[in-house]
């Protein structure tokens, strides 16, 4: 939230918010108003417009919302990763632009829900205020002498607060539900990342099997990648993980791959948490690399490829 104050040139900041919306309905209307392509900006401004109409601040006309530009990449990729949207060109003021075309699998998908009776009009958004102006005020009203003093004590208090934060996520099925959806988004890329692999490789074509809802091999030329999310627990996420492992797939009779312990050349697992934004991320247990699950994806697919390319070398 963004305030420009009297004879200020620009607008400083004076609080913030964390916003939840439900954008699988905002897609859906998006679509039923009769688009075709996913316009980026086109949506999120009708988004920006809810949550002013829905969360006005009252008392204060003169404060601004303004949103971060990270809905717009993140919601593309989450469309792409389920094959809601595909990449495309098209003509826009006789200049060729890039746009995102809404597949069958969204049409299909939008009458699957209406007929199921789970479509709903309403645009769910929840404000939760994480700065408020209040304490915004308050700390303009003290000196800079008395906020250098108490710097220290303020920066151990908002890490003791995220800490406190994060303890909550990790032993509620909150975040079990949160990490059941990354892993599902490590899969659906995985799956979309070979699909266009295979369209352009000669040599490898690789084979994504979706073994079961936390379990899925990417297979190629004789080797197997095994990802599995495993969780003990419905209301924590005490020691779960994803695990996944590099082996070497030997042939059975009938000439299907199978799997043996002997086999396993790498094994490795990861664990989720969250940043200070509230963003997850994966990190594996002996490093301290931190990715997306789009970003573990790729680095999934690339230890596939980089062990073909030595067994190749071999």
């Amino acid at each position: 939230m963004y305030q420009k104050k009297e004879e200020a040139k620009s607008e400083i900041k004076v609080g913030e918010e964390v916003c939840r919306v439900s954008t699988l309905t905002a897609v859906l209307n998006y679509v039923n108003e009769g688009y075709h392509y996913f316009d980026e900006s086109t949506f999120t401004s009708n988004i920006s417009q809810s949550l002013k109409d829905r969360q006005p601040i009252a008392d204060t006309p003169e404060i601004k919302r303004r949103y971060g530009e990270s809905i717009k990449e993140r919601l593309t990729l989450d469309l792409q990763a389920f094959g809601l949207i595909r990449s495309t060109t098209r003509q826009r003021f006789d200049q060729p632009q890039r746009a995102h075309e809404f597949t069958e699998k969204m049409h299909r998908f939008k009458y699957w829900l209406d007929y199921s009776g789970y479509l709903s009009n309403d645009l769910y958004i929840e404000c939760e205020p994480s700065l408020t102006l209040t304490e915004k005020v308050e700390g303009e009203s003290q000196s800079p002498e008395q906020d250098r003093s108490i710097a220290h004590v303020l920066q151990v208090d908002r890490e003791m607060a995220f800490s406190a934060r994060v303890k909550k996520w990790r032993t509620t099925e909150e975040g079990v539900i949160a990490a059941k959806r990354e892993v599902n988004k490590v899969f659906e890329v995985l799956q979309t990342l070979a699909q266009k692999s295979n369209e352009v490789a000669q040599l490898i074509k690789l084979d994504f099997n979706r073994v079961s809802e936390y379990q899925a091999i990417l297979s190629s030329r004789g080797y197997s990648l095994r990802i599995a999310w495993i969780c003990k627990h419905d209301n924590n996420l005490d020691g779960a993980r994803l695990v996944v492992d590099l082996y070497k797939a030997e042939s059975n009779p009938e000439g299907q791959s199978v799997r043996a312990d002997s086999n396993t050349e790498q094994s490795a697992e990861y664990v989720i948490a969250v940043d200070h934004k509230f963003d997850f991320y994966w990190r594996e247990n002996k490093q301290h690399e931190q990715n997306s699950s789009n970003e573990l994806a790729e680095v999934l697919l690339k230890q596939l490829s980089s062990k073909l390319r030595r067994a190749y070398a071999d």
